[in-house]
């Protein structure tokens, strides 16, 4: 990813998963930890994509409840599904620009 452009923040544990999967990311605070925290690099824009996989439904004092509805109040793209991050990464891969992409209807 870091051939694309891209660096990553995450939490601790998250940090030290993408490591073990040859990504480096910079570690920030979780959300109930000290400020500046994920959520703070949310709202000040330090972050363009959020990659956050929903594990226990929607309990709203669940840090990545907090995470994903502070991205959609602050416009901040999110993912929610590794199958479609892996997809978005193939594309980026092959360096195709917004010109070579077709949208096509799906309800067609």
């Amino acid at each position: 990813m870091k051939e694309l452009g891209y660096t990553f923040v995450a939490t601790e544990g998250t940090a030290k998963s993408l490591r073990e999967n040859g990504i480096e990311a910079d570690i920030v605070n979780r959300v109930e930890e000290s400020r500046p925290n994920i959520l703070d690099a949310i709202r000040n824009k330090q972050v363009d994509i959020v990659i956050n996989t929903p594990t226990k439904g929607n309990d709203s004092t669940r840090d990545g409840f907090k995470i994903r509805r502070t991205a959609i109040e602050f416009s901040t793209e999110i993912m929610t599904s590794l199958d479609t991050l892996k997809a978005l990464v193939e594309v980026k891969k092959k360096h195709l620009n917004k010109d070579e992409l077709k949208v096509y209807n799906i309800a067609e």
